[in-house]
């Protein structure tokens, strides 16, 4: 009985063990899955119609996305915050029939908008950095 008793408490420190080695590596785990882009630059293009926003998303080397949404600040809000947490977001689109409305919404939101006029590049528009198409 002793015997017994021995090895069923040994199995249960065993697994105890193994538990809690399981939990660490978990929790290690999802810190290293978790994004954050502290210290980057989000450049986000939009361009906008009455239904939609075409909106194009860069940061200071490569393009990261290019996708469609429905006209809405906060939509675009709720998605960099939580795609690209930690960045900062520079955001761009030229004016027209919307005037400032989406600036003034962005703003508010915590988001850099700056408002470009429409007018017709002296270069083709691959020459022009991020950084100088969405300067604030």
């Amino acid at each position: 009985m002793y015997e017994f008793m021995k090895k069923f408490l040994l199995k249960m420190v065993n697994l105890i063990v193994q538990k809690s080695s399981f939990t660490t590596q978990t929790a290690t785990m999802n810190k290293l899955n978790q994004l954050d882009f502290t210290g980057t630059n989000i450049y986000c293009g939009l361009d906008v119609h009455l239904k939609n926003w075409r909106i194009n998303i860069r940061d200071d080397d490569m393009e990261l996305r290019d996708f469609s949404q429905n006209p809405d600040p906060a939509i675009l809000s709720n998605f960099l915050k939580k795609n690209y947490p930690g960045a900062t977001y520079k955001v761009g689109y030229e004016a027209g029939f919307c005037g400032f409305y989406i600036q003034r919404s962005l703003t508010s939101l915590g988001i850099q908008c700056v408002v470009k006029t429409p007018l017709k590049p002296a270069y083709p528009l691959q020459s022009y950095s991020p950084a100088l198409l969405c300067s604030v």
